[in-house]
């Protein structure tokens, strides 16, 4: 079972109509990077904001200068990340930043 979605629902069902939640996670192609975590992609993603509105998003990649840059979403979502180095510094996948509202 995905963790995160079920703490975002449980999250969602204690959120007031006006409240605001600012969540980063990992985007990219979907993949599970066992033991450490999921990367959210086209598949995945949908299903871990349902229930959601999303009033902003914006989307990060790194360049060859390991600097974070502004990207369009269909580029983070096309990221193949190469997150199964046991070397945490050569782990890599692009961010999806989100403002969500409760959908109720």
């Amino acid at each position: 079972a995905d963790k995160l979605k079920e703490q975002l629902q449980s999250m969602r069902e204690k959120m007031k109509e006006e409240s605001i939640m600012i969540m980063t996670i990992p985007v990219g192609i979907d993949e599970i990077a066992f033991p450490y975590h999921r990367i959210y992609g086209k598949k995945r993603l949908p299903l871990l904001l349902a229930g959601y509105k999303v009033s902003k998003e914006s989307y990060w990649n790194k360049k060859s200068d390991n600097k974070w840059y502004a990207c369009t979403k269909i580029d983070a979502l096309c990221t193949k990340s190469s997150t199964l180095s046991s070397d945490a510094m050569d782990n890599y996948y692009a961010l999806g930043c989100f403002i969500l509202k409760p959908d109720k």
